[in-house]
């Protein structure tokens, strides 16, 4: 039995171990879980998509397998910050300066005075209880 928080094919090994099992003939059950990104802004009571104001939700890793330094150059960061979509990134804590300025790169030029680089944000760490922590700023002030 492998116990994992969460949803093991969002950002975790799940598809890795699967795969992994199935090469050895291993009969596997997978019950999913709920995904700490969903499971935060749900704690938060912040929903991730509103008719008013998001009308999607992006998932983003904030760092590559292998420790390799993340370069984001297949994402269109400004597109996605552009429009009616909530931005959750993964694993963060390093690159949230990088990914913020690649959303926002008018706004942090022009020195925060862009009304997107005032939008709510959040920055969660540890998405169960007893050791969630989480900060509601602007994309300005996370960085």
């Amino acid at each position: 039995m492998r116990l994992k928080g969460g949803d093991p094919f969002i950002f975790g090994r799940g598809g890795e171990e699967l795969d992994a099992l199935r090469a050895e003939n291993v009969a596997v059950e997978v019950i999913p879980g709920v995904t700490a990104g969903a499971a935060a802004a749900a704690s938060l009571q912040i929903p991730l998509t509103h008719r008013d104001v998001s009308h999607t939700v992006t998932f983003v890793s904030g760092h590559e397998a292998g420790g390799k330094a993340p370069s984001f150059d297949h994402l269109d960061l400004t597109a996605l910050a552009s429009g009616n979509n909530t931005l959750v990134v993964y694993m963060g804590v390093t690159t949230g300066a990088v990914i913020a300025r690649r959303c926002w790169p008018q706004a942090s030029a022009r020195g925060c005075r862009s009304s997107r680089w005032k939008m709510p944000a959040a920055r969660t760490s540890g998405a169960s209880p007893p050791r969630f922590r989480h900060w509601r700023r602007t994309p300005a002030v996370l960085v």
